[in-house]
């Protein structure tokens, strides 16, 4: 990666900027955080493999973090039928065979991204309801301010 975490000379001559993510030191030319690799800027996601590190933070952000009720919905609409399709591929029906029969390389990674997919959508629905069930605090006890 480009993007490296600031020294301490570093931060005598220049001024650092906070990644909005994790709150790490980032120098101010930084697109991307070095510690958490979230994008820092709007110009970061111009090019091809910038927006492909940009949607990689936040599909990892989504799966091993909590979720709210939208990146839930997103996740099941774009991955659900990538995991019900690809399931269907990796076993096309043969009428001269007769049924169902797995073929080569193509039904593997059919079967691979179904797998994938599906497991995105169970961890991201997962991390959700486990959020939801967690106990908070009681309602009378919520702090004065």
């Amino acid at each position: 990666m480009d993007d490296h975490a600031p020294t301490s000379s570093d931060e005598d001559e220049q001024e650092v900027m906070l990644c909005p993510a994790c709150l790490a030191q980032n120098l101010p030319t930084a697109r991307f955080c070095w510690k958490c690799d979230a994008p820092l800027d709007g110009l970061a996601v111009f090019g091809p493999l910038e927006q492909t590190r940009a949607q990689r933070f936040i599909f990892h952000r989504a799966a091993t973090g909590p979720s709210g009720l939208l990146v839930v919905l997103g996740v099941w609409v774009l991955f659900a039928p990538m995991a019900l399709g690809s399931l269907l591929l990796a076993l096309p029906f043969h009428p001269t065979l007769g049924g169902f029969a797995a073929v080569g390389l193509g039904a593997a990674a059919s079967l691979l991204l179904a797998v994938l997919s599906g497991a995105l959508v169970w961890r991201v629905t997962a991390n959700y309801v486990r959020r939801r069930r967690a106990p908070g605090p009681p309602a009378g006890d919520r702090g004065s301010v």
